[in-house]
């Protein structure tokens, strides 16, 4: 019984849930086998699956994808998505733990926040004088895409495909929600 209490409390403290098993499995929702998960480099058996901040914030995203969201300002979706992740930050842009995107590699929720960007793009240009997005989906180093708001003229959430390679000035700081 107290062995059990522990491994719960200790997963929970890490982040950890407890995917259901079954005696088949196929129908398991994870593989068998141990793991390892998140930062802390744990080694767990595949009856334990993360629960990241990151993850959080996509499942937000997912599930207001089209809408509104607060006022619709491109900082409204950061805020709601952090906030229902559980994440810790601080208003206004300390999204969590700044990370370089040059030699770091760039994750699905992690917050992406432009200032004073200008873009140069096969045709037009394009800038971002202050602007908060979410990084939605990773395609490959330096190409996203993005979920955010308030992005031409269109105050709910949209989709929108990125290159590291438009950028021609100005300063991009992506963060890794904790």
């Amino acid at each position: 019984m107290y062995k059990f209490i522990l491994t719960v409390s200790l997963c929970a403290v890490l982040g950890f849930t407890l995917a259901p098993q079954t005696d088949n499995p196929d129908q398991n929702t994870s593989t068998n086998g141990p793991r390892t998960y998140g930062a802390v480099g744990s080694t767990l058996s595949s009856r334990w699956t993360p629960v990241t901040v990151n993850a959080k914030i996509i499942e937000f995203v997912d599930s207001n994808k089209g809408k509104l969201v607060g006022g619709g300002e491109c900082w409204d979706l950061a805020k709601a998505a952090l906030d229902y992740s559980g994440a810790k930050w601080k208003a206004p842009y300390d999204f969590g733990k700044k990370i370089s995107y040059a030699s770091e590699k760039v994750l699905p929720g992690d917050i992406i926040h432009f200032k004073n960007v200008h873009f140069q793009f096969e045709n037009g240009k394009g800038s971002y004088p202050e602007h908060t997005a979410i990084i939605y989906k990773v395609n490959k180093k330096g190409e996203w895409k993005l979920a955010q708001q308030n992005f031409n003229d269109q105050r709910f959430i949209t989709i929108d495909d990125f290159n590291l390679a438009w950028k021609k000035s100005g300063v991009i700081e992506i963060y890794r929600p904790q």
